[in-house]
């Protein structure tokens, strides 16, 4: 039989559960366990932009508290790209959006040789994208 000590992490879950108790949208929460010497940061958010957040918060914690990024372990995470990039690349897009579904409905307007079909396809494609791109970003987020 081993003496080495059990290592329990947090799990996700129970960040969930302070998150719903509570009524917060991003927990983190960092755990020091002695006997065998692990620091251990889990976090959990609402929606993407929640996790996200709270990932990189995860991560300044860690830090914080002298833990090692680069030998951590990670089990989940929602950081597909930097939550900034993710918000910026989402307003570019929004705004092509924009300005296409006016150009199209200008374009219909005097129908010089270019299809009602064609340009009605690519206007509600845009319309889609923008409404997509506006049911996507969270309250309280920048722009929002």
């Amino acid at each position: 039989m081993s003496d080495k000590p059990v290592y329990l992490p947090v799990p996700v879950a129970t960040a969930a559960q302070i998150g719903a108790k509570f009524a917060k949208q991003i927990v983190i929460i960092a755990s020091w366990d002695r006997p065998t010497g692990k620091l251990h940061i889990t976090t959990w958010g609402e929606n993407t932009w929640d996790k996200a957040v709270a990932a990189g918060g995860g991560d300044l914690c860690c830090k914080a508290l002298g833990g090692n990024l680069e030998a951590r372990k990670v089990f989940e995470d929602y950081r597909l790209i930097d939550a900034g990039k993710r918000q910026r690349a989402l307003e570019l897009c929004k705004q092509a959006c924009v300005a296409s579904a006016h150009l199209i409905r200008s374009l219909l307007a005097v129908r010089n040789g270019a299809t009602d079909v064609l340009l009605t396809e690519v206007l509600k494609a845009c319309e889609e994208s923008i409404a997509i791109a506006e049911a996507l970003k969270p309250e309280g987020a920048p722009g929002s």
